[in-house]
């Protein structure tokens, strides 16, 4: 008869909060679209204002 409180060889995966996968697994993935801008610097070191209409969330664990 098995017992919990023996110890023995047998262990589920995700044991121990580790993963057996090496990617996150993704639950939720939407876009929420607004206009905002944002400042990337170019190669002549100025700052480039770009329009971005949308960004793109990712929820997972």
């Amino acid at each position: 008869m098995f017992s919990f409180n023996q110890k023995s060889n047998l262990h589920a995966c995700g044991v121990r909060g580790t993963t057996t996968y090496e990617e996150p697994l993704i639950i939720l993935e939407f876009t929420r679209f607004e206009d905002f801008y944002t400042f990337n610097k170019n190669e002549l070191n100025f700052e480039e204002k770009t329009l971005i209409r949308g960004i793109t969330v990712l929820v997972g664990i």
